[in-house]
């Protein structure tokens, strides 16, 4: 007689590092009913200094470190030998490392992975043309070998079906819908107060890794060619353009640096800007327009995939047209931009919120584990 336990997935990560993925983790596990499913995390290697573990134990995860060197990512036997005493029926794989490894040596797993960005646009901007295209094309081939590939937007979807013929599932991106929320013009004043940002002034804001992928050279030109009144741009992140942008940056921008405390700084603005290239599904965006903020974005695909082409929630312009988005910033500053973010907020809470992501994530495992009950009676018979 089969017995049927809770569904045992284990993930695969390099670490807990703070970064959109690894939010992401967090927030599909929090929203995993416990009942039916038991997670575990194995990390391929030790964990930095911003890394997210604390947050993992506290939601009552067991975490495996198998503490391995890059080169030594290409050897299996650790992993093999962790799984076995996991016994996972479903393996969850993020990031190259990860696929790799389940594609190579889990062939005998249950496996699915989350393809956090088109990696063909990702891996060319980080890692140049050719460097991108060779890693992009070999991380394909893993990808193909997973079980269930699952993209993290439509837009990642559908450029894998047209550009090299992979069919995923598709499950958003999620954002913590009770940690962004809209606040009141005085809650909005005390924040910023806190945050010794004039209290009268129109707030742009904008978060992300300072990097080409990011592109907030134009960010910066194109606040700057805008000329609005009264108005501050912050800029929050770090990376290898921060010294570029403290030379461009007049008054009228603050280069905040890395900041543990992004959701109060998007309270306290007035709106969001994001100039990036690429993008899986923007989780800054996502929650920007989850505290109730109108978003300028560059006309990316996933872009116009969270604004659903329309402009109730906020204006795109092209890809890295400084001209351009200063003339959607003053374009935006005589809209109704209060009713702007109420769109912006609702189209997260009918789309984007944590619990629709899990859900859809537990409908994946939930058709997995049928599979993997199947097998089992198949054996027992």
């Amino acid at each position: 007689m089969l017995v049927i336990d809770k569904v045992r997935i284990a993930y695969i990560v390099s670490s807990l590092k703070r970064c959109g993925p690894m939010v992401q983790l967090l927030g599909l596990i929090q929203g995993l009913n416990r009942e039916r499913f038991q997670p575990s995390i194995i990390t391929l290697s030790p964990e930095p200094e911003d890394t997210m573990i604390q947050s993992f134990l506290e939601n009552d995860v067991k975490i495996n470190s198998l503490g391995l060197k890059r080169r030594e990512s290409f050897l299996g036997g650790k992993l093999r030998k962790q799984l076995s005493e996991i016994s996972p029926m479903i393996v969850h794989s993020h990031g190259i490392r990860a696929d790799f490894l389940a594609a190579t040596f889990l062939q005998d797993y249950y496996t699915c992975n989350t393809i956090h960005s088109f990696v063909f646009e990702d891996y060319g901007l980080t890692y140049g043309r050719v460097m991108g295209s060779l890693l992009a094309r070999q991380h394909c081939r893993f990808i193909r070998r997973i079980i269930v590939p699952i993209s993290c937007s439509r837009t990642v979807a559908d450029k894998l079906a047209r550009s090299v013929q992979i069919e995923t599932e598709v499950v958003p991106n999620g954002v913590d819908t009770k940690v962004f929320v809209p606040v009141t013009t005085e809650e909005k004043l005390m924040l910023r107060k806190k945050l010794g940002i004039p209290l009268d002034c129109t707030l742009f804001v904008s978060t992300g890794n300072l990097s080409v992928l990011k592109d907030p050279v134009t960010l910066i030109k194109g606040f700057q060619q805008a000329q609005l009144a009264n108005s501050k741009l912050v800029v929050l992140g770090d990376g290898p353009l921060k010294d570029v942008l403290a030379k461009e940056a007049d008054d009228s921008v603050i280069i905040a640096g890395k900041v543990s405390n992004v959701h109060q700084y998007l309270k306290a603005a007035d709106v969001y800007v994001s100039c990036s290239q690429s993008e899986g599904l923007p989780m800054a965006v996502l929650e920007a327009m989850s505290t109730g903020i109108p978003v300028v974005l560059s006309n990316i695909d996933s872009h116009r995939e969270v604004l659903q082409d329309q402009q109730r929630a906020g204006l795109t312009f092209p890809t890295g047209d400084a001209t351009e988005l200063a003339t959607q910033l003053r374009k935006l500053m005589g809209m109704n931009v209060g009713e702007m973010g109420r769109q912006a907020r609702k189209i997260v809470l009918d789309n984007y919120s944590y619990a629709t992501m899990s859900k859809g994530y537990q409908d994946i495992y939930e058709s997995i584990a049928q599979r993997y009950y199947a097998k089992e009676r198949k054996q027992l018979l």
